[in-house]
């Protein structure tokens, strides 16, 4: 989920910023030995617009657990946490989409640790 303000300037070149409205804190579970069956590839039919994150052509389908104590700091994620974390927080299948369909973005995410 996204709210977007608009900071300055005139519509259509005002300037814009984005909030989550959703949670974006999460760890992954990712098997270290075998982390290639960690995750589903779903492979969707190319649309006009592959930038587009609701018809993108590709998805990545993983499992993660929220880190409530990973919050934003200064309108960004804080600072990441050291991997592997633990979280008791349930598990959630999580889809993530390319870099360039999101336009609130996560580089980089820690790792659940094993049980």
């Amino acid at each position: 989920g996204e709210e977007w303000r608009q900071l300055k300037g005139i519509q259509p070149h005002a300037d814009w910023e984005v909030y989550p409205t959703t949670p974006w804190n999460y760890a992954l579970a990712v098997d270290s030995d075998h982390p290639e069956g960690s995750v589903r590839v779903l492979c969707n039919d190319l649309k006009y617009q592959p930038f587009d994150p609701e018809n993108s052509p590709v998805e990545l389908r993983i499992t993660g657990r929220r880190l409530p104590d990973w919050k934003l700091e200064a309108n960004s994620a804080g600072e990441l946490p050291q991997s592997p974390v633990v979280s008791g927080e349930p598990d959630e299948e999580l889809v993530l989409v390319p870099y360039g369909a999101a336009k609130l973005r996560i580089t980089e995410f820690p790792r659940l640790k094993g049980e």
